[in-house]
């Protein structure tokens, strides 16, 4: 399940003391499980990694590592999101789709909130110099447990750094894709988007 986080490179624009300054965001990425038979073509982020995403002629990337180790990469393209920070998700279409039986996929959870207590895998290429060696390593932290919930976001334990953003929250019981990991503060807490507030048009494409 892990193989089916990837990176999301995102070219960006700020203005910064009055000047625009171009840089890329790099985050992270889910691939969803197709449909059978059919090849990989959704990945599940987060919103906020394209808040910045200004210029639409600048090509948004989507890298991951397929079963053999060799590096594949797409261009995507947004097909449905939170909209900002209140629900940061988002989803997005491979615009060159992935043969399943090269590349690792996430099922998605359907139906299920995970509880307090709960144990799950958090994953994502974090941008921090040690373990992740700045977003080229992917990190995960294993069997942290759920701590908080509310009615939109979920708290957790899990310890991950800027750049796991849009990452996987994984259930350590069913190896099933619980949310999306939205933001935390690089020390003891870390939060994540659930797939069940994922609904509509949106919620039909996770859920087939």
């Amino acid at each position: 399940m892990l193989m089916s986080v990837g990176r999301l490179l995102v070219p960006g624009r700020r203005i910064e003391n009055g000047y625009p300054r171009h840089y890329r965001e790099s985050c992270s990425a889910t691939l969803l499980a197709p449909v059978d038979g059919e090849p990989a073509s959704l990945i599940l982020t987060a919103w906020h990694c394209i808040e910045y995403h200004t210029d639409l002629t600048d090509d948004i990337t989507f890298v991951i590592e397929s079963t053999a180790g060799e590096r594949l990469e797409s261009r995507v393209k947004t097909v449905s999101s939170g909209g900002g920070m209140h629900a940061d998700w988002l989803i997005m279409r491979l615009e060159e789709p992935l043969p399943t039986a090269t590349v690792t996929a996430a099922n998605v959870a359907q139906d299920v909130v995970p509880g307090i207590g709960s144990r799950i895998i958090m994953a994502g290429y974090s941008r921090d110099e040690g373990l992740g060696e700045a977003g080229q390593v992917l990190t995960f932290h294993r069997n942290c447990r759920v701590v908080a919930r509310s009615d939109e976001d979920i708290a957790t334990d899990c310890l991950a750094y800027r750049g796991a953003s849009g990452g996987a929250v994984f259930s350590i019981a069913s190896g099933r894709l619980l949310g999306v990991i939205s933001r935390g503060d690089s020390l003891a807490q870390s939060i994540f988007v659930p797939v069940s507030r994922i609904g509509g048009r949106a919620g039909r494409l996770l859920f087939h």
